[in-house]
């Protein structure tokens, strides 16, 4: 700096000038990139879906997390039992929340009425409305052995229904009643099985769905699916989580809350206030779409 102040004849003033505006022109040249890194993604959760018939195709611009997508919609009748992703993607819906759908599925739910398609929270008022009058849902009862339990409420839909003699004389399990006593009495339960299936639904705070039996340590798959038309789900949830009282310590005694989770929940409402609903639960970031699957139905917010 020495020799260019020499060959410039710049003085001390100068020099610091020129050196502050150096400065300045590198920021400037820096600034547009370090904005597009920090800049938070546009968040959208409404939707703009238009009816079609069958036989036209037309786009609509609707808008995820990240980026704007054009969509062909078709609305047709459909039953949203075990429907492929590709025709959820056809009205409108993303991955995202095809994959929600799909997991409610896999763990037992089945929509019985039209409105437990509302219960999904990846399915807004406003999609809602638009798919609801294409809803069909027999109303035939439902003769299979697969859960058909409220995976989102919580309130049971049905119960295995016997269609043979035999069927009739076999020993039927409430999973939310049943004690270790009653638990042996199925073919391969002993002691240890009964013992843990009893803990683990202490723990939850009672099942809401059937499926939930897939969860508890060493329960061999294919004993269950040969017990599932001895079980039945009648009695509900017996405790929920007071989540505007209990501490971070006694939330992550909940199989389904790690300790991490315990603490963003409490340090939110510290700052926040109590929590009025799970929507104000869904503002805390670090809480993914899987946890509020599995701990909704487990929820007091009074």
């Amino acid at each position: 700096m020495k020799r260019l102040q020499e060959f410039f004849n710049l003085t001390y003033k100068e020099r610091n000038g020129f050196l502050v505006f150096t400065i300045f022109i590198v920021v400037l040249m820096l600034l547009p990139s370090v904005w597009s890194y920090i800049r938070k993604p546009y968040p959208v959760s409404t939707y703009a879906i238009q009816v079609f018939p069958e036989s036209e195709a037309k786009h609509y611009t609707t808008r995820d997390s990240q980026a704007k997508v054009k969509k062909a919609i078709h609305l047709r009748p459909f039953n949203p039992n075990r429907l492929p992703s590709e025709e959820w993607a056809k009205f409108g819906l993303t991955e995202k929340q095809i994959a929600v759908i799909h997991r409610y599925e896999d763990r037992g739910g089945v929509f019985v009425r039209k409105e437990d398609v509302r219960k999904l929270y990846v399915i807004d008022e406003a999609l809602y409305r638009q798919l609801a009058p294409f809803i069909r849902i027999p109303t035939k009862e439902n003769t299979s052995s697969s859960n058909k339990i409220d995976n989102v409420s919580g309130t049971p839909s049905w119960r295995v229904d016997t269609k043979t003699q035999q069927d009739k004389k076999a020993i039927r399990i409430d999973v939310n009643v049943a004690d270790t006593t009653d638990w042996k009495t199925l073919r391969g339960i002993g002691s240890v099985y009964a013992t843990r299936i009893v803990r683990y639904r202490e723990l939850l705070g009672g099942f809401y769905q059937i499926g939930q039996l897939r969860e508890v340590y060493g329960l061999p798959e294919e004993r269950l699916e040969e017990w599932l038309p001895q079980l039945y789900l009648e009695s509900p949830i017996f405790r929920r989580l007071r989540v505007n009282h209990l501490n971070a310590h006694d939330l992550q005694k909940h199989p389904y809350i790690t300790k991490g989770q315990a603490t963003h929940i409490v340090n939110y409402r510290k700052q926040h206030g109590p929590f009025q609903s799970i929507d104000d639960m869904r503002k805390i970031v670090t809480l993914d779409t899987d946890f509020f699957v599995k701990i909704e139905s487990y929820l007091d917010f009074q």
